[in-house]
């Protein structure tokens, strides 16, 4: 299925796609197979970095004390750039991972080693240093810019044989050895002389992005110039749509307003910038459109309501405990910071009915969206913002208008409406394929289609929703459990704050299904009380045969996703059971 999205009509997205428009499409083939892509897109990202140095002295970065213009950051990364060509000797299609926590130096890096030629590798900052070694070892990295303590974690493991650029707690200390550079020192050493000369095509390489790993050993999601951008004007093109629900609620208010001619979006990051929600969705859109971005320096809802006043944030996109974290700290507090904020978006999973309304209730003025993707995807798959957001709770939008989406059975047949079966997608920005993994990628790219690996299905007005990933599913006594299900209708329960659903072993069934909840401060409901609550809304054969219940938070990923592979071990291991052999 192709899709539509409006806020209001069709008539809103035709315009956007025109000839001439913005994001006017043109039919391209690639490797035998015909796509849509945008017409106006820049051919590679440098290109994108020359239109943002046009921002000249408006603020880009703002972190902790810092604060950095858009020209300050491109002749960084400039300098940067020519650095890693000259003294590092890096080569068109080397390989340089950036290792670091959110900071304005992970973002110079960024631009500077693709700029340069080179394919940026973004490391989880979270990982171990085994984990981490072996995402360099797979990706064949030439060199590491870190941070202090990421640099020690590869230290321990590599005994200091990989050249590294060490960003340093202290901007004013300045240390070598090692096979280490400093930052700073090196890039303030040297004279600006623009981009180095050299030749970058659209179908360069440019990126790896390593999937979370959840299920096994992280593998690296390729991409050139011309995918990675044309992801990046995908989630231009779903933002265009929350501008404009922004605009039409303001009119049915009866507000009439137009933007100021020195209006600049402003953006708090959260997400962490390895995983492809912070590097596209927030730095590289923002980049482009000229926005500015305060960046946290770690999670803290008190922190991040400061943050909102100080540097007057327009929009927050999170997962959903950091929005639920915001909302319990502004009530606490009885401040009104969350008022100015226009759009409140959220990833990695859909936010509970529950909260949808809480928002609402402090957040009047604040446009609602979600929408759907994954990092082989490279981009925004479907959105759903506004009124249509409120009306379809659950929902993740319909389908963006330049890729395909089929809902398939296990034949590779094309299911009806409200028939759930695998999600595939076909575009032009999807990822080229996994790094050095032939037999991997044969598997999740066939004949041009991206099997996802998510079960879903569309409603009969063409709204996908997402029912579970196919790995994520219990089978009891032969029934299908969707667990994405079971969570919902855990939300839902005013005693639940979070919840998780998985299958344990079980001689007669196979899998039984069980639940771990999260309860909220001060209630006590029972395990009976939650069976009770999921067998009111669903089959029988859906009720919980074990109920865990818990105070503290759920062990998540960068991704905002429960780790269920720890918890479901952590479960059998504290009631005794066993896999069955």
């Amino acid at each position: 299925m192709t899709g539509v999205q409006s806020p209001d009509s069709k008539d809103f997205v035709g315009a956007l796609l025109a000839p001439g428009a913005p994001f006017e499409l043109r039919k391209e083939k690639r490797d035998g197979e015909e796509y849509s892509v945008f017409k106006h897109q820049f051919p590679t990202l440098r290109t994108h970095y020359n239109k943002a140095h046009e921002f000249g002295e408006r603020p880009f970065l703002v972190y902790l004390d810092d604060r950095y213009t858009y020209s300050e950051v491109i002749e960084a990364a400039q300098n940067l750039a020519c650095l890693l060509c000259f003294q590092f000797s890096l080569n068109k299609g080397d390989r340089v991972a950036i290792c670091m926590r959110n900071c304005p130096e992970w973002m110079i890096a960024f631009i500077a080693i693709t700029a340069a030629g080179g394919v940026v590798v973004p490391l989880n900052s979270w990982s171990t240093g085994q984990e981490l070694i072996h995402c360099l070892e797979d990706s064949d990295c030439s060199l590491v810019i870190a941070d202090d303590d990421r640099l020690a974690r590869i230290r321990n493991e590599d005994g200091g044989s990989l050249p590294a650029v060490v960003v340093e707690g202290d901007r004013s200390e300045s240390r070598s050895g090692d096979n280490v550079e400093p930052f700073w020192a090196l890039i303030e050493n040297t004279e600006n002389s623009g981009w180095p000369p050299v030749e970058i095509a659209p179908t360069d390489n440019v990126l790896i992005l390593y999937t979370s790993g959840t299920t096994g050993r992280p593998k690296g999601a390729l991409f050139d110039h011309q995918r990675l951008i044309g992801g990046l004007m995908s989630i231009q093109f779903s933002m265009a749509l929350v501008r404009a629900q922004i605009m039409a609620d303001l009119e049915v208010a009866g507000i009439k307003m137009e933007m100021p001619s020195d209006y600049q979006p402003s953006t708090m990051l959260a997400f962490p910038l390895f995983h492809i929600s912070g590097c596209l969705s927030q730095f590289l859109m923002n980049l482009t459109i000229g926005g500015k971005i305060a960046i946290l320096h770690k999670w803290d809802p008190e922190t991040a309501l400061d943050l909102i006043v100080q540097e007057g944030i327009t929009s927050f996109n999170g997962v959903a405990t950091m929005i639920s974290d915001l909302l319990e700290s502004a009530k606490a507090s009885g401040s009104d910071a969350l008022l100015g904020v226009a759009s409140i978006g959220g990833g990695g999973a859909a936010f509970p009915p529950r909260l949808v309304g809480d928002v609402k209730a402090m957040c009047p003025n604040a446009v609602m969206g979600t929408g759907y993707g994954q990092t082989e995807a490279g981009g925004t798959v479907a959105s759903i913002v506004g009124r249509e957001y409120e009306a379809h709770r659950g929902a993740v939008g319909r389908a963006m208008p330049f890729l395909d989406i089929r809902i398939v059975d296990s034949e590779g047949n094309t299911l009806p409406a409200n028939e759930r079966g695998h999600i595939i997608v076909r575009s032009a920005m999807t990822m080229k394929e996994y790094w050095r993994n032939p037999e991997e990628t044969s598997k999740t790219i066939v004949k041009g289609w991206l099997h996802t690996g998510d079960v879903g299905y569309f409603d009969d007005d063409g709204f996908l929703y997402i029912a579970d990933r196919i790995k994520d599913m219990v089978i009891s006594a032969g029934e299908n459990i969707y667990c994405a299900e079971i969570e919902q209708i855990l939300h839902d329960h005013p005693d639940v704050r979070e919840g998780a659903a998985f299958g344990l072993p079980d001689e007669r069934l196979g899998e039984s299904l069980a639940v771990v909840i999260v309860k909220e401060p001060g209630a006590n409901p029972s395990a009976d009380d939650i069976a009770t609550h999921v067998g009111a809304h669903l089959a029988h054969f859906k009720i919980p045969k074990h109920v865990f219940i818990r105070s503290h938070p759920l062990k998540r990923n960068v991704s905002g996703k429960v780790v269920k592979k720890d918890l479901r071990a952590e479960i059998m291991r504290d009631a005794g059971i066993a896999e069955i052999a």
